[in-house]
């Protein structure tokens, strides 16, 4: 979602007598872009030329400022034509050419303050957890560590290739792109289209990359999360990198399954199943840490430093803490065993998130 509103004026509250004067003596562009708490207001320098209005590619040094607005932000119409907004105590007026451009702008900030209904994801999501969870995986670093992870990279392409005949001539869609660099593979296998979603601030990288190997025609580069963005079509594949530690850590997985009211009819998911595995092992010095976290916290806290913590470190918290909410029981002789089976196409988003086991660890 990137809105484009060019020229605008901007002023600012100055002083102790709350004067407007003008913050920049020249005209700037404003262009919104997605935030996972909201938008993000930021004002360019103004392109020369003929100022097209689809223009939204543009290098962070041309960013003259940046105003996030929430569902809490401060922000009002003034007139007809201009807009406060207000952050960390300074207001900054945004003049625009007409009331149209207006209207356009304050129903904008109007969904986001009013109008936006929670989605899935932010039902089942904390604020502060997706705003790290987002800017963590913004950090070029990170995707360089995932793309420079050989296995699992090559192991999507041999998947992809090897199953051309599932991507020829189709609509593809990417769940959580990053980089964007299952969306070349789907293309490479000979794609149609491919929307690349993805929620962080490396959607950016995604467009610079898909501009710069010539994609532009195939790759659609869509910013938000699965769960609130549209699509402007059905897909016939849906493909992703969804699977944390333990298959399950990060919750990648329900936003893989939610995509799937985006797949037509007998479509595919690479990938399509997955398998949860738990081997037996013995660390005699791990137990001896774990257990003695559990059965000498009294002693161990009655006189810490000269401090007493038993107040909050006793046995009888650190029992009830210790408590999992899956047991495993399994003898040790066992190799390993599968304690979990998730088949992407038929599970539903309910079921992923609650199940049990019964194997149970026996001592022997």
């Amino acid at each position: 979602m990137t809105s484009n509103f060019s020229p605008v004026l901007v002023s600012k509250v100055s002083g102790q007598f709350s004067e407007i004067v003008p913050k920049y003596e020249f005209p700037v562009r404003l262009i919104i872009d997605y935030d996972p708490q909201g938008v993000s207001v930021k004002l360019l320098k103004e392109m020369s030329g003929n100022g097209d209005s689809t223009f939204s590619r543009f290098a962070e040094s041309d960013v003259l400022l940046e105003l996030p607005i929430h569902r809490f932000s401060e922000c009002s119409r003034i007139g007809l034509v201009s807009y406060v907004i207000t952050v960390d105590g300074e207001s900054t007026i945004i003049k625009f050419k007409d009331d149209n451009e207006m209207k356009k702008f304050h129903a904008i900030v109007n969904e986001v303050k009013f109008g936006k209904g929670s989605s899935v994801f932010s039902e089942r999501t904390d604020d502060s957890s997706a705003t790290q969870y987002f800017q963590f995986y913004g950090y070029l670093s990170q995707q360089q560590n995932m793309l420079q992870d050989y296995v699992r990279t090559s192991t999507y392409q041999r998947a992809v290739l090897s199953n051309a005949d599932d991507f020829r001539d189709r609509v593809v869609l990417d769940v959580g792109a990053g980089s964007g660099i299952l969306s070349f593979f789907a293309v490479q296998a000979g794609a149609r289209r491919v929307y690349a979603v993805e929620a962080s601030s490396m959607a950016q990288h995604a467009e610079t990359l898909v501009n710069a190997n010539n994609f532009q025609e195939k790759i659609k580069v869509i910013t938000g999360k699965i769960e609130e963005i549209d699509l402007p079509e059905m897909v016939d594949v849906i493909i992703s990198e969804p699977m944390g530690y333990m298959l399950y850590n990060e919750r990648m997985l329900e936003t893989y399954l939610h995509a799937k009211k985006w797949l037509k009819p007998g479509g595919v998911m690479f990938p399509s199943k997955g398998d949860l595995h738990i081997a037996p092992f013995m660390d005699d010095a791990l137990f001896m840490e774990q257990t003695n976290k559990l059965i000498a916290p009294d002693v161990v806290f009655s006189d810490y430093h000269d401090f007493r913590y038993t107040p909050i470190f006793n046995r009888k918290k650190n029992y009830k803490d210790a408590g999992g909410e899956i047991e495993l029981e399994m003898e040790l002789t066992q190799v390993k065993t599968n304690i979990r089976r998730i088949d992407a196409v038929f599970i539903s988003k309910k079921k992923i998130c609650k199940f049990n086991s019964n194997h149970q660890l026996v001592h022997g």
